[in-house]
C-alpha cells in the first residue's frame, strides 16, 4: 500500500507544481475612459509610419495623431484585441498533445488479513494523436484569421478617423463662408432699417432683409449642430468622455476665399495607382487575407473530419497483482468499429462549410471590385463638376472685384452688389460641399483598396504591377 501512496503523492506534487493559480479580477463600478496624454505604441505595430509620427497633444492634434489615438484607444478595438487573446489561447490549446491516462485499483478485503488484489496501468489514445496535426493547423489558421480581422478593424477605424477629420475641416470652412454671408446680410439689414426710419425704404423691403438674416442665422445654427455631432462622434471613436474639447489642427480646404487655388487633383489617388491596387487587392486587403486564412482553417477541419472516420486506437499497459500475490502484465488495445456512423455527418458539415467560405470569399472580391469602380466613377464625375464650378467661381470673383471699385464710387445699385456677393458665397458653399464629398470618397477608396494609410497620393509607392 505504501508503494501506491508514494506514487500518488509524487504525481500530486508534480501536477500541483505546474498548475495555474487563481487571481480575482473584479469588475469596475465606474466608467473609465482613455486620455489624450498617452498612446499605446504596441497597438501601432502594424502601422510603422503612423507610429513614427511625433505625438504631442499640447500643440493640437493633426490627422495622423487622431489616427494614433483611434488605433490605440478605440473601445471596439480594445474588445477585438481581447477576442484575439482568446483565439491565441485556443491556438495554444490545440497545439498541446493529448495527455495519457493512468488507472489505479486496490481491493479492500474483509477480513483485512486476507490478501488484496491491486492493479495499475497507463493508456494513450493514438486516434487523438493522429488528428492532432490537422487540429493544430486549423487553430493556427483561425488565429491568423483573427489577427487579420483585427487589422481590418484597425483599417476601418483609421478610415473613420480620417472621415471625421475631413468633415470637421469642411464644416469649419462652410461655417466661415456662412458667417461672411451673415455679416453681409446683417450689414444690408442695418442699412435697410436706417433707410426705413428715414422714409426712404418701405417696411416690407426692410422686413425682407430681416428675414434673410434670420434664414442665414438658422443655417449657421444648423452648421454648428453638425460640428458638435462630428466632434462627439470623434470623442466616441477615440474612447474619450463626451464633453472632451479636442484641439484639432485642421488643414486648409481646396476652395479658399482668396484668389490662390490649390489643385484638388493632387490630393487624390492617381488612376494608375487605383488600377494597380485593384489588381493586388487580394494581397493587400486584411479582410480578404482573413478570409483566406479562414478558408485554410476550415480546410484543415475538413481534413480532420476525414481522418476521424478511421478507427480510433487506444493502447494501454496494465500490471496487476491478485490476492495470492501473483503479478501479471497485460497489453490492452481498443479499436472503434466505423460501421454505422463513420463520421459522415461531420464530414458533410465541414465540406459544406468550406464551400460556403469559398463562396463568401468570391462574393467579397466581386463586391469590392464593383464598389471601387462605382466609387471611382462617382468621384470622377463630382471632380469634373468641381472643376467647372471652380472656373465659374473665378469669373464671379473677377466680377465682384470689378463691382467693388464701382460700388466705392456709389454708382452701383445696392441690389446688384448684394446679388453678386450672394452668388459668390453660394458658389463657394457649393464648392466646399463638392470637395467634402470628393474627400470622403477618397477615404472610402483607400479603405476598399487597402492602400497604406501614410500614402494615398498620385504615385504608386509600394505598389508593383
Amino acid at each position: 500500500m505504501s508503494r501506491y501512496t508514494s506514487l500518488l503523492c509524487g504525481m500530486g506534487c508534480t501536477m500541483l507544481a505546474g498548475c495555474t493559480l487563481y487571481h480575482p479580477a473584479p469588475l469596475a463600478t465606474t466608467p473609465h475612459y482613455a486620455t489624450l496624454k498617452t498612446i499605446d505604441s504596441r497597438a501601432l505595430q502594424a502601422f510603422p509610419t503612423i507610429k513614427a509620427h511625433p505625438f504631442n497633444a499640447a500643440d493640437g492634434l493633426d490627422t495622423v495623431e487622431i489616427e494614433m489615438l483611434a488605433v490605440s484607444h478605440n473601445p471596439a478595438l480594445r474588445l477585438a484585441r481581447s477576442d484575439l487573446s482568446v483565439t491565441e489561447a485556443q491556438s495554444f490549446a490545440a497545439g498541446l498533445l493529448p495527455d495519457p491516462q493512468l488507472s489505479l485499483a486496490h481491493d479492500i478485503t474483509h477480513p483485512s488479513d486476507v490478501g488484496a488484489a491491486s492493479s495499475y496501468g497507463i493508456s494513450y489514445d493514438f486516434g487523438a494523436l493522429l488528428a492532432h496535426s490537422s487540429a493544430k493547423k486549423s487553430a493556427t489558421e483561425a488565429n491568423h484569421q483573427a489577427t487579420l480581422n483585427l487589422l481590418w478593424q484597425e483599417w476601418q477605424v483609421i478610415g473613420q478617423a480620417q472621415l471625421l477629420m475631413v468633415r470637421a475641416r469642411m464644416q469649419r470652412d462652410i461655417l466661415r463662408v456662412l458667417e461672411r454671408q451673415q455679416h453681409l446680410l446683417a450689414d444690408r439689414s442695418a442699412r435697410s432699417d436706417r433707410a426705413m426710419q428715414q422714409g426712404i425704404l418701405s417696411r416690407d423691403s426692410a422686413n425682407s432683409d430681416r428675414v434673410a438674416v434670420q434664414a442665414i442665422d438658422t443655417k449657421i445654427d444648423d452648421q454648428k449642430a453638425l460640428q458638435a455631432t462630428t466632434l462627439h462622434d470623434l470623442n466616441d471613436l477615440l474612447g474619450l468622455p463626451a464633453d472632451t474639447q479636442l484641439d484639432l489642427q485642421l488643414e486648409p480646404s481646396f476652395a479658399p476665399s482668396t484668389h490662390h487655388q490649390t489643385d484638388l487633383a493632387s490630393a487624390l489617388p492617381a488612376p494608375e495607382l487605383i488600377q494597380v491596387a485593384l489588381a493586388q487587392m487580394a494581397e493587400r486587403r486584411p479582410d480578404l487575407q482573413a478570409l483566406q486564412a479562414g478558408y485554410a482553417s476550415q480546410d484543415a477541419k475538413f481534413r480532420q473530419a476525414i481522418l476521424a472516420q478511421f478507427p480510433s486506437l487506444n493502447v494501454g499497459l496494465t500490471q496487476a497483482t491478485d490476492a495470492a500475490g501473483v503479478v501479471s502484465n497485460s497489453l490492452g488495445i481498443s479499436l472503434s468499429l466505423p460501421i454505422f456512423n463513420r463520421n459522415r455527418g461531420t464530414i458533410a458539415i465541414e465540406q459544406a462549410t468550406r464551400q460556403r467560405m469559398q463562396d463568401e470569399y468570391q462574393m467579397r472580391l466581386n463586391q469590392t471590385e464593383s464598389s471601387v469602380i462605382r466609387l471611382q466613377s462617382e468621384q470622377q464625375q463630382q471632380f469634373a463638376v468641381w472643376q467647372n464650378r471652380q472656373s465659374t467661381l473665378r469669373h464671379l470673383r473677377e466680377d465682384v472685384d470689378h463691382a467693388r471699385s464701382v460700388a466705392s464710387t456709389g454708382l452701383l445699385d445696392d441690389v446688384i452688389w448684394m446679388n453678386l456677393n450672394t452668388n459668390l458665397l453660394n458658389q463657394e458653399l457649393e464648392l466646399l460641399s463638392l470637395e467634402q464629398s470628393i474627400r470622403e470618397q477618397d477615404v472610402g477608396l483607400s479603405i476598399l483598396l487597402g492602400l497604406p494609410t501614410e500614402h494615398r497620393n498620385s504615385t504608386a509607392q509600394g505598389l508593383t504591377p
